[in-house]
This record gives structure tokens, C-alpha cells and sequence, in this order.
């Protein structure tokens, strides 16, 4: 819970205080990273993500870390957005799980 209410304080203060021009890639990848275990952490109760599990881009105003990947950190991927001053968060995580079908586990 500390290290969760830690990484909740530090990225407030980036994200509040940073303007464009000091928000490098390594400080993206962190940023994006945290935003991701947060959500897959409310969501499955894993944290799988790190700041090298994905590069951030930037295109179209926005930075961008993740894409929907089947064979992700043990399954799980993300996808993270916001604008170029940090605002505007969109943050979506998927978990992929194979199924065989008990039909074919049968035989």
C-alpha cells in the first residue's frame, strides 16, 4: 500500500508540474508503466508492467506506451495515452488467457 500511495504522490507531481519540454522518454515509460500496474491492479490484482515493458511514441499530440499484445507480461498488456502536458489519461489494460474447449480436452 505505501509503495502504491509512493508511486500515486510521485507521478501527481510530475504529471501537475511537468511541462512538455522536461517530460523525457525514461520519465514516459515510468509514468505509463505506473498508470498501467494502477489499473491492472484494480482490475486483475497484478502489477505486471515496467517502465521497459514498451517505448513510448509521440504522435498525433500525444504520448503513447503499450498496444494490445496476446503474448504480454504473462498475458497482460496495456495501453497508455495522454497528452503532451500530461493531462487527458486514457488507460486500458487486457488480460489473454487461451481456452481449449472441453471437447477437445477430452480426447
Amino acid at each position: 500500500m505505501l509503495k502504491k500511495l509512493t508511486t500515486l504522490i510521485i507521478i501527481t507531481i510530475i504529471m501537475g508540474c511537468s511541462t512538455p519540454k522536461n517530460l523525457n522518454k525514461k520519465t514516459i515509460n515510468q509514468i505509463s508503466a505506473d498508470l498501467a500496474n494502477q489499473e491492472c491492479e484494480k482490475i486483475y490484482g497484478e502489477q505486471p508492467f515496467l517502465p521497459e515493458s514498451y517505448k513510448a511514441t509521440f504522435s498525433n499530440g500525444r504520448w503513447q506506451w503499450g498496444y494490445i499484445d496476446p503474448l504480454g507480461v504473462n498475458g497482460y498488456s496495456a495501453k497508455v495515452s495522454f497528452k503532451k502536458n500530461g493531462t487527458d489519461k486514457k488507460v486500458q489494460v487486457f488480460l489473454s488467457i487461451d481456452v481449449v474447449p472441453s471437447k477437445q480436452r477430452q480426447k
